[in-house]
């Protein structure tokens, strides 16, 4: 008798347990369900919510899996079988989910064993909507994916740094793909430097100075030479912009590569420079050549000299001459044609062929292959022109010699040589000497044409008398020496 009692004192504590439980679990904001052997015993008011059930429907047919989304159907199915069969269900599982109205949810539930119940399989799981949390965190996912999208494949060099204290920049927290090809470093030793430790010494004084500034107004866009790993000087323009990244105010430096663009004004600067050259030359040259054929003329009408009739003819040849001159000069100066595969022998041999019918003696020693234009051919014709011409030379010898990547041509002549305090000056513009000077241009074109093919040109005496003319190019198709 007294046992029967015992049992339904029992039996009315769990009954008002049962009905605190519900009370309690279906006025708080997280979803409460009690699963036994997979199938749903209790579902609180928030529960049901979540996953859009009608307030007062039966759940005893209610399966989770119904509602998962597709995408994560296989991974969360194989969890819940595999927890049915081993009785070890995790701790915690995420997931999205689509109720039958079309809405999506993402839901973190998190599993418990109910003591006393371990034998039925009955746990208590306990839902959190999470669909804002994950909403924002993907957007966040997918900004910072596009944002280093933007940084890595950015055409500038790219430096993300914190700011410590007032005046001072940290070690750099991140660089993109082009600052570590910029400096030669990888993206590991970069992250251990500082914007200073990349500096030019000679501008980490000003530098200093500039940083301070622009932390104090949060803005500043300056120039400045980077230092590589291997010692280049690397001409930038800096742009700074300043903004909060995870509750910390940071900044991310643009440095803009200036090389080229430096280069671009110096090869204006140089041709503003030719043109002026080329100007002056024309107005000198040619009024002189006009003033010999007007004073020629108005004298021949009154004497009728033969002669006179000569200097027309010849001021006239000397203008033309110029005019093509300064065709090649232009040719030389301005022009950017495509280089193209020339054999050295079948050049040289073309250019000495115009030159049979005099009483020329040529030697060629060697041969390599040149990536040169057409202008090529006028700059070994004016040597060889010059040396007979005005060096009287009658024996031309050219060796040919390949090493290393370059092709070295000398051209030796046996002529009367020329003076040494003329020799620093025979590759300038407008120099001429002796009788036989024409317009003075040729070896000015010859040494531009070559410095155009990213080569060099020399001069040395030969012996016992004589000139070498020494061309050094490289011998593939690469601009720069």
């Amino acid at each position: 008798m007294k046992v029967q009692e015992n049992k339904n004192q029992e039996n009315q504590i769990f009954s008002i347990s049962e009905d605190i439980f519900r009370e309690i679990s279906d006025n708080i904001q997280v979803g409460i369900s009690i699963v036994e052997n997979g199938h749903y015993i209790f579902m609180n008011k928030e529960s049901k919510e979540i996953f859009g059930i009608t307030i007062g429907e039966e759940t005893k047919n209610f399966s989770m899996l119904d509602y998962v989304v597709p995408e994560d159907a296989d991974r969360v199915n194989k969890i819940i079988n595999s927890s049915l069969k081993t009785d070890q269900i995790p701790a915690e599982l995420q997931f999205w989910i689509i109720r039958e109205d079309g809405e999506r949810r993402y839901l973190n539930n998190k599993y418990t064993v109910l003591k006393g119940r371990e034998k039925t399989n009955t746990h208590l799981i306990s839902t959190i909507d999470y669909t804002e949390q994950q909403i924002a965190l993907d957007s966040s996912k997918m900004f910072e994916k596009k944002f280093r999208e933007m940084f890595n494949y950015a055409n500038d060099a790219m430096f993300l740094s914190r700011i410590s204290g007032d005046e001072f920049l940290s070690d750099f927290i991140e660089v993109n793909d082009l600052a570590c090809s910029m400096l030669e470093y990888t993206r590991e030793e970069l992250l251990e430097m500082s914007s200073l430790d990349i500096t030019a010494l000679e501008a980490k004084t000003t530098n200093k100075e500039i940083i301070r500034q622009i932390i104090k107004e949060e803005q500043g866009n300056f120039e400045t030479i980077l230092i590589s790993k291997m010692g280049k000087q690397i001409p930038v323009e800096i742009q700074s912009h300043f903004f909060n990244l995870e509750g910390e105010r940071v900044i991310l430096t643009i440095a803009r590569d200036l090389t080229e663009h430096l280069e671009a004004e110096e090869e204006i600067k140089n041709l503003n420079e030719s043109l002026k050259i080329i100007n002056s030359i024309l107005r000198h040259d040619l009024n002189n050549n006009l003033s010999v054929i007007m004073g020629a003329i108005t004298a021949y009408e009154d004497v009728k000299e033969h002669i006179l009739l000569e200097m027309t003819v010849k001021s006239a040849q000397k203008s033309f001459d110029l005019i093509q001159k300064m065709e090649e000069l232009e040719r030389a100066l301005i022009q950017k044609e495509n280089l193209i595969k020339m054999d050295s022998e079948e050049l040289f041999n073309k250019v000495i062929s115009s030159y049979s019918p005099f009483n020329i003696t040529f030697e060629i020693e060697g041969s390599c292959s040149l990536y040169v234009d057409a202008a090529f051919t006028s700059v070994i014709d004016n040597i060889i022109s010059n040396a007979i011409k005005h060096g009287q030379a009658d024996i031309i010898k050219i060796s040919i010699k390949s090493s290393d990547g370059f092709c070295t041509i000398r051209i030796a002549d046996n002529g009367s040589g020329i003076l040494n305090k003329h020799k620093i000056h025979v590759f300038e513009s407008s120099f001429k000497h002796g009788t036989t000077a024409g317009t003075g241009l040729g070896l000015y074109i010859t040494k531009k044409t070559i410095e155009r093919y990213g080569g060099e040109i020399t001069l040395k005496d030969n012996f016992p008398k004589g000139t070498i003319f020494e061309i050094k190019l490289k011998c593939r198709e690469e601009k720069g020496f």
